[in-house]
């Protein structure tokens, strides 16, 4: 907003009257405006859609290119542990068409995100499941925050709820990553999702 003072003082504007005033005042309005315009700024986004754009755009550098159904980017496992999950996973993706894909990473990799809204950044950048059937799921392991999150393609929702991965999580994968064994624990979280989609109809 725009506040015009005028004082007696200054006998020039003394012969300003209202209508004088409101022209000037459009004016002003539409140099503002154009001046927005000009340097590229939306005048009709509010700050906050500006910042959920910025945090998109800045948040994309943060998550790395996928290598395979595997990507150990932090080295969790061996060479032969990431081949065999590969393996496994895609005898699955033939059978099913169902992809599943693994993310290991570290707060370096993750930067300022928190896991949740990271796994699933990370799910929607790589374009995970089929693009008709959205049946893709994503196990991204935090061994530095000591948290495990699974995100599932609304496809996959439909036949595999979020309770029973979180039961996955906890009764399958945890218990295994507690006594050190990852490759395990990891394995049997996938072996255990691939029988509830199983049993689900899938």
């Amino acid at each position: 907003m725009i506040f015009f003072v005028i004082r007696k003082p200054y006998p020039f504007l003394t012969h300003f009257n209202y209508n004088d005033l409101k022209r000037l005042y459009l004016f002003a309005t539409f140099v503002i405006t154009f001046l927005q315009y000009s340097c590229g700024q939306n005048p009709t986004t509010s700050s906050k859609d500006l910042g959920m754009s910025r945090l998109t755009i800045d948040s994309a550098k943060y998550i790395p290119k996928p290598i395979g159904w595997t990507n150990d980017f932090v080295q969790l496992f061996s060479v032969s542990e990431t081949q065999s999950l590969d393996s496994l996973i895609d005898k699955f993706e033939k059978e099913t068409t169902v992809e599943i894909s693994v993310a290991t990473i570290d707060s370096f990799i993750r930067g300022p995100i928190d896991l949740e809204p990271y796994a699933l950044l990370m799910a929607r950048t790589w374009g995970l499941g089929k693009k008709e059937k959205d049946n893709g799921i994503l196990i991204v392991i935090a061994k530095d925050l000591r948290r495990i999150n699974i995100q599932n393609g609304y496809g996959i929702e439909k036949i595999l709820t979020n309770d029973e991965t979180k039961f996955i999580i906890d009764s399958t994968i945890v218990p295994l990553f507690k006594r050190g064994r990852l490759y395990e624990g990891t394995r049997e979280g996938i072996l255990a999702i691939m029988s509830k989609l199983r049993k689900n109809g899938l």
